[in-house]
């Protein structure tokens, strides 16, 4: 399976968080409305089953690649990154004193592009064998921006 081009990743990944962040909000107001969980632990909870969502569409369709062991590792690092940034961003509203609503919106706002960000640049495209591997991309990553009388030395 070949990878998207980069403008219809970026689409892809776009779409799959809409529906992800619907999933999110829906079970967040759902679990504080009907079961009177706290904001806290609706976000949390409603972190995770979208998560799993996200996970798994944007592995196959956003990035064009099947399901391994290195892209879940380091998905799941990503998202345990984002799950501790969606609690405190709805602790910080909640200890502010506002409505759950401004934690939902923090948590929509920010976590989505912090998600992307990280998975673009390591979850999806860094080689799989290795923090020896990640160097040396870097290492060529460096050269190939540096100005071509640079490279010569």
């Amino acid at each position: 399976m070949s990878s998207p081009a980069p403008a219809s990743t970026l689409m892809r990944f776009v779409v799959v968080g809409l529906g992800s962040t619907m999933t999110h909000t829906a079970v967040a107001v759902g679990l504080i409305h009907q079961m009177g969980v706290t904001p806290v632990a609706a976000n949390g909870i409603a972190f995770g089953l979208s998560t799993v969502q996200a996970y798994l569409l944007h592995t196959r369709w956003s990035f064009g690649q099947r399901p391994t062991t290195a892209n879940l590792s380091r998905y799941l690092v990503v998202t345990a990154a984002g799950f501790g940034l969606t609690l405190l961003l709805s602790r910080l509203c909640e200890s502010a004193g506002w409505s759950y609503g401004w934690g939902i919106a923090a948590v929509v706002a920010v976590v989505p592009i912090f998600n992307f960000s990280l998975h673009r640049l390591w979850t999806y495209t860094l080689p799989q064998d290795g923090p020896v591997a990640v160097a040396q991309t870097l290492v060529v990553v460096a050269r190939e921006e540096q100005p071509s009388s640079a490279k010569e030395i």
